[in-house]
């Protein structure tokens, strides 16, 4: 099921979450997350924080050659 959702004047699909997934707390210094909003900013989806978080961490797992 996917629900219509509204962010910033922006409208999206939402796919609810994966029932194979598991949720983890993460604190990051202030300036680990503007740098990271800065970069989402860049992408042309305006990914979430959770995404691009995804999204890095799948791109340094092939950077360094490590499977999923």
């Amino acid at each position: 099921m996917v629900s219509w959702c509204q962010h910033r004047d922006w409208n999206y699909f939402m796919a609810p979450p994966k029932k194979d997934t598991e949720a983890i707390n993460l604190r990051l210094p202030r300036e680990l997350i503007a740098a990271l909003d800065d970069r989402r900013r860049i992408e042309p989806d305006l990914p979430t924080r959770p995404e691009m978080i995804r999204r890095a961490l799948i791109q340094w797992l092939e950077m360094t050659e490590k499977t999923l």
